[in-house]
């Protein structure tokens, strides 16, 4: 038997299957960028892609039969009127930095003890300093000796991003440190659109994952990304999309575009 024939035969009939193994799934993707509602067909193709990609889909994808159109956006200067509670409580740890960020560094003995309940903590220095805001917790992550709590402001029932506020309790330095950038809604008149489904976000944001990621939560948001080279320091105005915002168990988030 002739080895070095019939190891060129499997070496390409393994190519070959591989070329169709491609070509099933950038059909099936194919299907999907260019459908904008779903179907119990659609459904199938896109847990077949997502099979083939090794991507696990935990979180529940839901239909919205709704409208969203972008919305103005601008980060406002701000100063020590804005919070005169903090500034008298804490005014050697808290700064604002280039008129946008609020900073606060606090030494952790002073603000909590040993056994207190970091969410229980969180929760009422939101309501006792920035109680007249409205913010839904984006994530909380946490190792030995770090937490971390991130939240967005609210417009509408959705997220608003980006602006944020942050609070790190770091056990290592013994610190808690605080930062929030403020975002103010404009201009809010522009054409309603049809919200593309949340099927399709998951395919078309799955083709930028990695294998073996796991597809955690899918949700509607207001969306602006800072051009490359900027930051929401810099910015004055810009415009939020509504978009569907796709969240990987390793933290990582995709936005895809919710409006054609």
């Amino acid at each position: 038997m002739n080895w070095n024939k019939v190891k060129t035969y499997l070496i390409v009939s393994l190519l070959f299957v591989n070329i169709l193994f491609l070509a099933s799934i950038s059909l099936d993707f194919y299907r999907y960028r260019n459908s904008s509602r779903t179907s119990p067909e659609l459904e199938q193709h896109l847990q077949a892609y997502l099979n083939r990609k090794q991507i696990v889909l935990k979180a529940s994808l839901e239909e919205f039969n709704d409208t969203m159109a972008p919305i103005d956006i601008s980060y406002p200067k701000l100063s020590e009127e804005n919070y005169p509670k903090l500034f008298e409580n804490y005014p050697m740890y808290t700064k604002i930095h280039q008129n946008k960020k609020l900073s606060i560094n606090l030494p952790l003995a002073m603000v909590i003890k040993k056994d207190d309940n970091l969410d229980t903590y969180v929760r009422q220095f939101n309501m006792t300093y920035f109680g007249s805001e409205a913010f839904l917790l984006k994530f909380k992550k946490e190792d030995n000796l770090n937490t971390w709590y991130y939240f967005t402001p609210v417009y509408r029932e959705k997220p608003l991003e980006e602006a944020f506020l942050i609070y790190h309790f770091d056990r290592k330095n013994q610190n808690l440190n605080i930062q929030k950038i403020n975002i103010a809604v404009g201009n809010t008149v522009y054409e309603q659109k049809e919200i593309s489904s949340p099927f399709k976000a998951v395919a078309l944001s799955a083709s930028r994952m990695p294998t073996h990621s796991v597809i955690t939560d899918v949700e509607l948001v207001y969306y602006y990304a800072p051009q490359k080279n900027s930051n929401i320091i810099t910015t004055e105005t810009a415009r939020a999309m509504p978009s569907w915002r796709i969240r990987t168990e390793g933290g990582d988030f995709y936005y895809i575009s919710a409006i054609e």
